[in-house]
């Protein structure tokens, strides 16, 4: 097979080729996935905070919306409270009457800030 065949692959296509894989290793020594997940974790994080605050009815769970931080396991990044976390109970307890995380996530979804903030921190991580 002579090399004239593969004349049609333009250079400039497999740079492009290059630099995704270039990209994909970072984010697998980086871990850029994880920090692009925290940064969108504290963003929704803060949406929660500002969705209870904002509810007068659910003035009693201030406390919980106080504690609400992103933590992180070796499967996933979370944005609430861990189950270890001393106010998980009272955390429960108001998702029965006002599942905040469900309101959130869809206030989120159709604005897409959320997935906007996590793309974003993972294009600066790659592109540094």
């Amino acid at each position: 097979m002579s090399s004239s065949s593969f004349t049609c692959v333009k250079s400039s296509d497999l740079d492009k080729v290059k630099k995704a894989a270039t990209a994909y290793k970072k984010m697998s020594t980086l871990k850029v996935v994880c920090g692009a997940a925290k940064q969108a974790g504290e963003h929704l994080n803060k949406a929660m905070q500002t969705t209870i605050k904002g509810e007068s009815t659910l003035s009693q769970y201030h406390d919980v919306a106080d504690a609400f931080h992103v933590h992180e396991d070796s499967s996933n990044v979370y944005a609430g409270l861990p189950d270890s976390h001393a106010l998980y109970g009272k955390a429960l307890e108001m998702h029965a009457v006002y599942p905040v995380s469900d309101v959130v996530m869809d206030l989120t979804r159709q604005q897409g800030d959320t997935e906007e903030v996590f793309y974003d921190a993972l294009a600066q991580a790659v592109s540094q």
